[in-house]
Parts: structure tokens; sequence; C-alpha cells
């Protein structure tokens, strides 16, 4: 109330265009820490997706390496293919 009084004493239309002002600025600023945060956040998503996606890289080659060596295994007299 200190700094309306003297908008109030010059003119009573001061006093909301100054309460507005506040409004406005008080939103403007919120709106800035906000975005600051969720840009942060999803900084930290796409690092958690780029590890994920090394992460099932590395099952997805241990399980080709593993179905390689199977058939490899499987192909008794060294043609390339499987038989009966």
């Amino acid at each position: 109330q200190v700094c309306v009084d003297p908008l109030r004493q010059m003119h009573a239309g001061f006093e909301a265009v100054f309460i507005i002002y506040i409004f406005f600025m008080f939103f403007g600023v919120l709106n800035v820490v906000v975005g600051a945060f969720v840009a942060t956040t999803q900084q930290i998503v796409e690092g958690d997706r780029d590890l994920l996606v090394r992460y099932e890289r590395g099952r997805l080659k241990k399980y080709t390496d593993r179905l390689r060596t199977f058939f490899t295994e499987a192909d008794m007299d060294g043609s390339g293919t499987l038989s009966w």
C-alpha cells in the first residue's frame, strides 16, 4: 500500500494501471522460470533417451551374436546352410 498511495493521490486510475503492471510482470517472470525448468527437464529426458537407445543397441548386438554363434555351431558340415 506504500507504493500505491502516491499514485492514488495523483490519479485514481494510476493505482489500477500499477496493479495490472505488477500482475503481468509477475506472470512474465513466472513464465521465464517455468520455461527454464521445462527446458532443463527436456534436456535430461533426451539424455535418458540416448542412454536407453545405446542400451537397447547393446542388447540387440549381444542377441544377434548369440544367434550367429548358435547357427554357426548348428552348421555341422560348414556349408553355411542348415540341413536335417
